[in-house]
């Protein structure tokens, strides 16, 4: 509603005769409360009406305004605050034209988390390269954050994983690679005997002098385990000519130190290479030998006759 207009008569003085207290009767107070009536009047008017209602929530709607651009059509105070008010929840409300808010409109910190609705700033509103690692709190990308195979071998630097951020029985055999393990990563003792394969010891898995005498449990390796031919032991010795018996067949025991009697020894004369003479005599008294037999440390030689000529000889023993 409009304010309440004043509307008594003022005229107060004009409407006196004009002997007012002959004609009129006026006594000199009243004539001069005359006087006062209209100032009166209008003070009454202004506390007790115009002021009230211009206090009171009718008050706006009566007050006029100069013409603001952005409130087109608005005269009164109270539609210009109504329409500053909607231009304020539009701001809030999101009715921003887009693309309107740039980054030199932001300050630092001036948007706070508190004034963010739930989920308002939205994967496709960063720049590429926007979140820099700066502006992420330290240990706040968890699991969770991480897509599966997120985390490639590019991205972790040189001796990043550590032995405690390995899980317990997490290395599988797949992951080791061929060879991978050496020499230097096997701690002493490490390989057990029921960590080996039955067979798996091959002569190419071994250095070379890998396996010394000390490695080797007594009776370790058997003849089960020795390759044919594998074991040969060369002897050289000498036939003398210190014979025994009156007849056929002559004995003779030479030692060699290592012979054994299970030996089944191959003996060959070695003639002197110096002397055509002494080699051709070495080879009639070789062809007077007819039989040898091994025993520990001792061949036992058999002859036709007893030879005058000492007999150079080699003896190797294959043994598995």
């Amino acid at each position: 509603m409009a304010f309440t207009q004043l509307t008594d008569d003022l005229n107060i003085i004009q409407a006196l005769d004009d002997e007012p207290n002959d004609v009129g009767g006026l006594s000199a107070a009243q004539l001069k409360a005359k006087f006062d009536e209209a100032g009166n009047t209008i003070k009454t008017y202004l506390n007790s009406t115009f002021l009230t209602e211009l206090g009171g929530e009718d008050g706006a709607p009566n007050i006029g305004i100069y013409p603001i651009d952005e409130l087109v059509g608005v005269t009164t105070l109270q539609d210009a605050l109504t329409g500053l008010v909607a231009l304020i929840q539009d701001v809030t409300q999101g009715a921003v034209a887009d693309g309107s808010i740039t980054e030199a409109k932001l300050a630092n910190l001036a948007v706070a988390t508190g004034k963010l609705a739930a989920a308002a700033v939205t994967t496709a509103k960063l720049a590429d390269s926007a979140v820099t690692t700066a502006k992420i709190t330290d240990s706040n990308v968890t699991t969770a954050k991480l897509a599966d195979g997120a985390v490639t071998t590019a991205k972790l630097g040189a001796d990043a994983v550590t032995a405690a951020k390995i899980a317990d029985d997490a290395v599988e055999t797949d992951g080791i690679k061929n060879y991978a393990v050496t020499e230097a990563k096997l701690g002493t003792s490490a390989v057990a005997t029921a960590k080996i394969k039955d067979g798996n010891v091959t002569s190419v898995k071994l250095a070379d002098s890998a396996v010394v005498t000390d490695k080797l449990a007594d009776d370790a390796v058997t003849q089960a385990k020795i390759a044919d031919n594998a074991v040969s032991t060369v002897y050289t010795a000498t036939i003398g000519t210190t014979w025994v018996g009156d007849s056929a067949p002559y004995a003779q025991d030479v030692t060699i130190s290592g012979l054994l009697s299970t030996d089944n020894p191959i003996v060959d004369i070695v003639p002197d290479s110096g002397s055509y003479a002494t080699a051709q005599a070495q080879l009639d008294a070789w062809a007077e030998i007819f039989k040898m037999v091994a025993s520990d440390n001792t061949l036992t030689v058999l002859a036709h006759s007893a030879t005058s000529t000492a007999i150079p000889i080699q003896v190797m023993c294959v043994r598995r």
